[in-house]
């Protein structure tokens, strides 16, 4: 099944330091409160927590990191892709249902200025479904 494509807005407009989201997958594949616009400097360590309540196992990737061409550019330029983590385990995190886990990593990046931004893809995979999530909740190394 292929991932249908899901834009996630961050409610928050502002860009908060701290490099912690928490997500929860909810039934059908949803996620209701989208992270959060962050910023992560080098060697820093990005966590995303994430709690399955979906009713079903799931597989969640953080994938497609992508450089704006400008900080208010609302997505990345596909044609130019950046490898921003050093994943501590893996950018992949399997979960049985009601079981939470994380993603983490460590910025490892050359950045093109002072403030690059970064956009990525959260994907969440179910036995019933498969949803790329492109949230707001850039990364600002």
């Amino acid at each position: 099944m292929a991932p249908k494509r899901v834009h996630l807005k961050s409610k928050s407009p502002s860009i908060r330091f701290g490099a912690v989201s928490h997500i929860t997958v909810g039934a059908k594949g949803a996620i209701k409160d989208p992270p959060e616009k962050f910023l992560a400097a080098q060697d820093e360590i990005v966590v995303w927590a994430v709690t399955n309540a979906s009713g079903e196992s799931l597989t969640v990737t953080c994938k497609e990191f992508l450089r704006k061409k400008h900080l208010g550019d609302p997505e990345g330029d596909p044609h130019d892709p950046v490898t921003p983590f050093v994943w501590l385990v893996s950018d992949t995190l399997q979960l049985a249902n009601g079981a939470s886990g994380v993603i983490a990593g460590t910025v490892n990046y050359k950045r093109r200025d002072l403030v690059d931004g970064i956009s990525y893809t959260i994907e969440v995979v179910g036995n019933s479904f498969a949803f790329d999530y492109d949230p707001d909740g850039d990364i600002k190394p």
